[in-house]
């Protein structure tokens, strides 16, 4: 394999071209790392130290002081990136968006409990719980596979 990086300072965006026969797994792999969608982990900030953060760790991310945080089973990190961005990055990681401010990890929910506000209480793995508000309860299902809007 041949990487060939042009420097053109007329360019206004990266551009990449991939020349092959065919499309291998290996050329598979490679797109997914530059399409972002091979990510594994994420870099959380603690007391001015970088911590290298497993997505299977994070229970859910949050946002505080309009800060977006991480909960992890050792505290809360900070993480330099918006709720949006990290949502589309980890729809396909079993990640869903409880309300405006969590997104969560639906691998550490054990369970879940309607309320009569049409909200749900999400119970996690490590004792805790959050909520999910009403507009994100059809998604939820939707997730989930247990339908009823």
């Amino acid at each position: 394999m041949k990487v060939r990086i042009e420097l053109d300072p007329s360019q206004d965006e990266v551009e990449i071209i991939i020349k092959t026969k065919e499309v291998t797994d290996e050329i598979q792999q490679i797109l997914k790392i530059i399409e972002g969608g091979n990510v594994n982990q994420i870099v959380g900030v603690l007391n001015q130290q970088y911590y290298l953060l497993n997505l299977n760790d994070i229970y859910w991310f949050y946002t505080e002081e309009r800060k977006v945080m991480a909960q992890t089973k050792k505290g809360s990190l900070e993480v330099k990136a918006r709720l949006y961005e990290l949502e589309e990055q980890l729809v396909a990681k079993h990640f869903a968006r409880f309300s405006k401010s969590i997104l969560a990890n639906l691998g550490h929910v054990k369970s879940f409990e309607m309320s009569f506000s049409g909200s749900m209480c999400a119970h996690f793995s490590n004792g805790m719980k959050e909520y999910v508000s009403r507009k994100y309860v059809p998604l939820i299902k939707e997730a989930l596979n247990i339908g009823g809007g």
